[in-house]
C-alpha cells in the first residue's frame, strides 16, 4: 500500500529582532523605515494645539560686552527675538534686522554723547575765570584773529571735526599765544567784510 507523504506546513518568517538597548551614555540608534517607507516626519513644536511657553530674559544675568548698556527697546527687541517663531532663514533674517538697528541705536547714542561733551567743554571754557566770563567773546575774537593770520581753513575744519578747538584747554593755550602775539595781530573788532558770522560761531561751527 502506497502512504501519501505530507508536506510540512512553510514556516512563518521570524520577526525582526528588537534593536539591542542603547548603553548607558550611548545615544540611542536611529530607526530605519521599512523599504518603499517614507520616515515619519518630526512633531513641529506647539502642534499639539498649544503655543509654545513664553521666554522671559532675565537681563540681570545676560551677559553685554563691556561698555554697552541696554535699554528698555533693546529689552524688548531680544525678547521678541527670543521668542519668535519661524524657520532658520526666517530667525537668521529677524536676528540681523534686530542687529542692524541695535548698531544704529549705539551709533546715534555715541553721537549724542559726542556732541554733549563738546557742548559741556564750552559752558567749560565760558566758566573759566581765566578765559571765560564777560572777556570770553573778546577772547575768541584774539584766537580767531591767530588762526586767520597763521593757519587755514583747513585747520579750522580739523578744530572743528576733531572737537579741539572746543576743549578749554586748546583755548586757553591758543589766547596765550594770541597775548604774546598781540601787537602784530589786526585790531579787535576786525572782520572782513563778507563775512556774517560771530566769533563764537566760527570758533564752534557745529554749536547751537
Amino acid at each position: 500500500m502506497d502512504t501519501e507523504l505530507e508536506t510540512p506546513p512553510a514556516e512563518e518568517p521570524a520577526a525582526p529582532a528588537a534593536p539591542a538597548a542603547p548603553a548607558a551614555g550611548e545615544e540611542p540608534a536611529p530607526v530605519t523605515p521599512p523599504e518603499g517607507e517614507e520616515p515619519a516626519p518630526a512633531p513641529k513644536e506647539g502642534e499639539d494645539g498649544e503655543a509654545p511657553a513664553a521666554v522671559e530674559l532675565d537681563f540681570e544675568t545676560v551677559v553685554v560686552p563691556d561698555g554697552m548698556e541696554l535699554s528698555d527697546d533693546n529689552k524688548t527687541t531680544l525678547t521678541e527675538l527670543a521668542n519668535f517663531q519661524g524657520t532658520p532663514e526666517e530667525r537668521t533674517a529677524k536676528m540681523l534686522e534686530a542687529s542692524s538697528a541695535l548698531q544704529e541705536k549705539i551709533q546715534a547714542d555715541n553721537l549724542a554723547g559726542w556732541d554733549k561733551t563738546r557742548t559741556d567743554w564750552v559752558s567749560t571754557a565760558k566758566a573759566d575765570t581765566e578765559i571765560g566770563g564777560e572777556a570770553f567773546d573778546n577772547n575768541l575774537l584774539q584766537i580767531d584773529q591767530v588762526i586767520e593770520k597763521y593757519g587755514n581753513a583747513e585747520l579750522r575744519e580739523v578744530f572743528d571735526a576733531t572737537g579741539a578747538g572746543d576743549h578749554p584747554e586748546m583755548i586757553r593755550f591758543l589766547h596765550k599765544i594770541a597775548v604774546d602775539i598781540g601787537e602784530s595781530l589786526p585790531v579787535v573788532g576786525e572782520t572782513p567784510a563778507n563775512d556774517t558770522s560771530t566769533t563764537e560761531q566760527r570758533m564752534f561751527p557745529t554749536m547751537k
